[in-house]
């Protein structure tokens, strides 16, 4: 059931009879949700005189902001009588009259001396999924029926009249936990079962997909609270060997595994005195006074006794605050329409700046490969230069009686391949050489002629070469009879 908030907005009294108290608890529903304004208790409402009490409800109305909120009254569960029937009824017409034709077989009471409402629930097929049924088998409406003796009905309401206090309806605790559960609660409901304990007597009111809902009333002195519980779980057909997922309410003689705000949900805030576990009763009361085309939407109270709180006070300020809403209506549009004119002359300008940004990737990217070609054309220009300083450079590091038969060059290597009277001191003069690092024979030395032939591989160093070590001072002149060396001297 989808909740409306147009029509869930408002402020209700809900009033419990719970024993000789009177509970009463007021509610306002507003679009972020449920605010208990208020909670009382009017003492022993049976003996006192009803204009005493009356007074004190009307006190606390007025320090509540009110002058004139009639009541929604929760009957106890034992004075009343809760059914649940399956009809094959199509139309609300002929479910009336199907709901008036079993009316007598439903209670104990004379024919003529009951009040009783009805509330369908939703449609099913026979097998019990909530779905349409075939053309073979019909679908069928749950209803909900709730029966009250008419001298039980007449006696509260001539006792609140007494007292000045208006009515404005009379439900069940069935009711208004039903629409309770799905007002705060906008996630799909999961099956429970509340106890609502109130002395030595107790309340049950349970929902499973099963059974739409169960309602009773038991004494513990008839029945331990531990067999109802049994009783009700297994009417509500829930899983066998699993925790019931139990409420406790009320006066809670026993722990309550499920707190009352995974069921019932939780109001927005509420005053010191309110407590959701123990007054969980009247809070759904009033909750159902506040929004009353909400949930079952049952009253038996009868049409001629009922009130409504007056308009005509309230006229001026509703003028107001349609003239205010206009304007702050008016004020919000034109925000949104300033903002949509903004976010397309953005638009636009995006668009626009993007094929500029794209005129500008495409220059960069042609600056770029210009970059590189120049770069790989300056690299093809000096490659002749380095190539020849390299040459230089072994030509002038290796020893006379080395010679070389071939070099094959790359960009990063270098391949020697000749002959000397000693290989391997080859390798550390290349590697000093300050062009090349990493000599190394590609293969093994051999020996012809008196000569090692060799080949030795080598990387090229990217910087230039290593400055040569400094000369030692010329020497003095040559001894008489001796002629000066011969200067070191390679062959390639």
């Amino acid at each position: 059931m989808a909740r409306n908030p147009l029509l869930t907005l408002g402020a209700g009294v809900g009033v419990e009879i719970r024993g000789n108290d009177l509970e009463v608890a007021l509610v306002k529903s507003r679009w972020k949700g449920v605010a208990v304004d208020g909670k009382t208790t009017l003492r022993d409402f049976r003996r006192r005189p009803a204009a005493e009490w009356g007074a004190e409800y009307q006190s606390f109305l007025r320090s509540r902001g009110f002058r004139d909120l009639p009541v929604t009254l929760l009957l106890p569960r034992q004075e009343v009588i809760v059914r649940l029937l399956s009809l094959p009824a199509p139309t609300r017409a002929e479910l009336r009259s199907a709901v008036r034709f079993q009316i007598d077989t439903l209670h104990p009471y004379g024919e003529e001396n009951v009040y009783y409402s009805f509330a369908p629930l939703g449609r099913r097929s026979p097998n019990g999924s909530a779905e349409a049924g075939s053309a073979a088998a019909p679908a069928l409406v749950d209803v909900a029926v709730v029966i009250a003796e008419r001298s039980l009905i007449e006696g509260y309401a001539d006792l609140f009249a007494e007292a000045g206090v208006k009515l404005r309806a009379m439900t069940v605790g069935a009711a208004a936990y039903w629409g309770a559960v799905r007002f705060l609660n906008t996630r799909r409901q999961e099956p429970f079962l509340l106890v609502d304990q109130q002395g030595a007597a107790f309340e049950l009111y349970g929902e499973s997909p099963a059974r739409p809902f169960f309602s009773a009333s038991f004494d513990s002195a008839a029945m331990p609270l531990e067999r109802a519980v049994a009783a009700a779980a297994a009417e509500l057909r829930l899983p066998e060997g699993e925790a019931v997922p139990l409420l406790v309410c009320g006066e809670r003689s026993i722990p309550s595994p499920l707190a009352p705000e995974q069921v019932l949900g939780s109001p927005l805030q509420a005053p010191a005195e309110f407590d959701l576990g123990r007054d969980a009763a009247v809070f759904a009361t009033a909750l159902s006074a506040a929004c009353p085309l909400w949930g079952w939407r049952m009253n038996l109270l009868p049409l001629a006794r009922r009130s409504a709180s007056s308009r005509w006070p309230i006229a001026a300020t509703a003028t107001a605050a349609a003239s205010v809403g206009a304007v702050a209506l008016l004020l919000f549009l034109r925000g949104p329409i300033q903002d949509r004119r903004y976010e397309q002359a953005l638009e636009r300008e995006i668009r626009r700046l993007e094929t500029v940004e794209r005129e500008v990737r495409a220059l960069e990217q042609q600056a770029q490969r210009a970059r590189a070609q120049r770069a790989e054309l300056e690299s093809f220009r000096r490659r002749p230069e380095a190539d020849l300083a390299l040459i230089t450079e072994i030509s002038r590091r290796l020893p006379k009686t080395a010679w070389i038969n071939g070099i094959e060059m790359n960009d990063d290597s270098v391949q020697l391949t000749g002959q000397a009277d000693a290989a391997a001191p080859l390798l550390g003069l290349l590697d000093s050489s300050g062009v090349l690092t990493g000599a190394s024979f590609t293969s093994s030395i051999t020996r012809a002629d008196n000569r090692e032939q060799f080949r030795i591989r080598a990387a090229r160093r990217s910087g230039p070469p290593r400055p040569e070590a400094a000369a030692p001072p010329p020497a003095g002149p040559p001894a008489p009879g001796h002629s000066p060396a011969p200067a070191a001297h390679s062959g390639i």
